[in-house]
């Protein structure tokens, strides 16, 4: 996960860090990210949270009966949940139990967490076999650990691939940040009326 938050952190975007929730925006543009019109978190090409503490997990877990995959946990040391490319790819970490004293840029990732994805939101028929730990817009697709192994699964519940989830999102992170003029062009044609 370091080095997946290494090459996320070489993009060329003003950074923001927050240091009460551990969140670090990393923003398309200094433009992008002055434009009052462009509705936040639009200008956002990467964001993610500080690791958590195994005390933190145990914590979790006994709170929420259960015990999380071993390669979730080994994730979650190294980053608590994250939105890369522009949103198109999340990585669900654990909820902070944080909300009053935030700016409203903090509380815009304070989405569902894993808990609540696998509890709620992805089908039972889906998180009965997987545990569900993110999203692939991309590809249309959720991202689950089986065995401690991780898949793409489709809507439908169908397993689609093992993956190496890191080296995956390290290939893409570096793809975006290669061609972020086509992402910074789409943001402001997406605004040009505004």
């Amino acid at each position: 996960m370091n080095k997946l938050i290494e090459k996320v952190l070489e993009y060329n975007g003003p950074v923001e860090r927050f240091k009460q929730s551990g969140l670090t925006l990393v923003y398309l543009s200094q433009e992008l990210k002055e434009d009052k019109n462009i509705v936040y978190p639009d200008n956002v090409a990467y964001a993610f949270f500080s690791p958590v503490t195994d005390d933190f997990l145990l914590e979790k877990e006994k709170e929420n009966n259960i015990e999380f995959p071993n390669l979730y946990r080994e994730l979650l040391k190294g980053c608590n949940g994250f939105s890369l490319e522009i949103g198109h790819f999340n990585f669900y970490g654990l909820d902070l139990d944080l909300w009053k004293g935030f700016s409203h840029k903090e509380k815009a990732f304070f989405g569902p967490d894993v808990i609540e994805v696998n509890q709620s939101f992805a089908p039972k028929k889906i998180s009965s076999r997987f545990f569900i730990i993110g999203e692939d817009y991309h590809k249309n697709c959720w991202i689950g650990i089986k065995d401690e192994k991780t898949y793409t699964i489709n809507r439908y519940g169908k397993q689609l691939e093992e993956i190496d989830f890191i080296n995956e999102r390290i290939s893409s992170v570096e793809e975006f940040n290669r061609n972020s003029n086509e992402a910074i062009s789409h943001v402001k044609g997406l605004y040009k009326n505004s």
